[in-house]
C-alpha cells in the first residue's frame, strides 16, 4: 500500500501578513526553518485546526481534514494530532497524570489511564504522578508534554520550538528523547524550530520558510548545494 504522507496547502491572510505555503512530506521528520515571523507556528495552527486558512487542503494519507474549496473542516479534537507548544501549555493546577490523561479525554477512561502509566514509564516519570508542574524540572516538563501529546496515539506529532528554553545539556537530552519518539511510535513529525544544530541533527527533510512562503524543501546537502536565494544560503549556513 502507498504512504501518500501529509499534504499541505493553505493560504492565510492576517494583518499585514499572507500565508501562502504548499509541501509535501512522507512519514519522517521534517523541520520547518526560517526566521521568526515567517509563518511557522502559524502553518502548525492551521494543519491542527486551531485557525482556519482561507484558502486550502490538508490530508494526512488521503485522509481529507480540511478543504475548503469541498466546504470541510474536521475540528481540532477529531484530527489525529498531538500537539507540544512552545510553552508546553502545562496546567499549573493538574498534576503529571493529570495533565497526561487530559490529552485523551475521548478514550475510555480504563484505556486511558492504562495508556497513560504506559507513557509515564516511556518518558521515565513514574514516581511523578502527583507532583505538580511547578514541582518538575525543564526536560520533567518537556516529556511530561510529549507523553500528553501522544495519549491519543496520533497520526502527527508537531512539536513548536519545544526546547528553547532550555540549557544545551538538557537540549541534548530532549533530542535523543525524541529520537526515541521516533523509533517507538513511527509517526511524521514536524518540528519547528530556529536551531540550526538542532534541525541538522534531527531533520530528514528541511522546509525552508522566508517570509509566508516555502523558499526551499528538501535534504540538507542538496539545499547547501544550491540554495534558492541568498536569505537561504545564510538560514542554512551555505556558501
Amino acid at each position: 500500500m502507498a504512504v501518500s504522507g501529509l499534504e499541505v496547502r493553505l493560504r492565510k491572510r492576517v494583518p499585514g501578513f499572507t500565508l501562502d505555503v504548499e509541501w509535501r512530506m512522507e512519514h519522517e521528520l521534517a523541520v520547518l526553518f526560517g526566521f521568526s515571523g515567517a509563518g511557522k507556528t502559524m502553518t502548525l495552527q492551521l494543519v491542527s485546526g486551531l485557525l482556519d486558512p482561507d484558502e486550502g487542503r490538508v490530508a494526512l494519507d488521503g485522509e481529507v481534514w480540511c478543504d475548503t474549496a469541498a466546504g470541510l473542516r474536521r475540528p481540532p479534537g477529531r484530527r489525529p494530532v498531538g500537539y507540544v507548544f512552545q510553552d508546553l501549555a502545562l496546567f499549573p493546577h493538574l498534576s503529571v497524570l493529570g495533565n497526561v490523561l487530559h490529552g485523551a479525554p475521548d478514550l475510555p477512561a480504563p484505556r486511558r489511564r492504562e495508556r497513560a502509566h504506559e507513557l509515564l514509564a516511556t518518558f521515565y516519570l513514574e514516581g511523578l504522578e502527583e507532583r505538580l508542574p511547578r514541582e518538575l524540572s525543564g526536560g520533567q516538563k518537556q516529556r511530561v508534554a510529549l507523553a500528553r501529546a501522544l495519549i491519543r496515539q496520533p497520526a502527527l506529532l508537531m512539536l513548536d520550538e519545544p526546547f528553547s528554553a532550555l540549557d544545551r545539556p538538557l537540549r541534548l537530552e530532549m533530542r535523543e528523547v525524541l529520537q526515541e519518539v521516533r523509533a517507538r511510535f513511527q509517526i511524521p513529525i514536524l518540528l519547528v524550530t530556529h536551531d540550526l544544530e538542532e534541525a541538522a541533527a534531527l531533520a530528514d527533510r528541511w522546509i525552508v520558510y522566508e517570509q509566508g512562503r516555502v523558499a526551499q524543501q528538501g535534504r540538507l546537502e542538496a539545499l547547501r548545494a544550491a540554495p534558492a536565494s541568498p536569505a537561504v544560503a545564510a538560514l542554512l549556513g551555505a556558501g
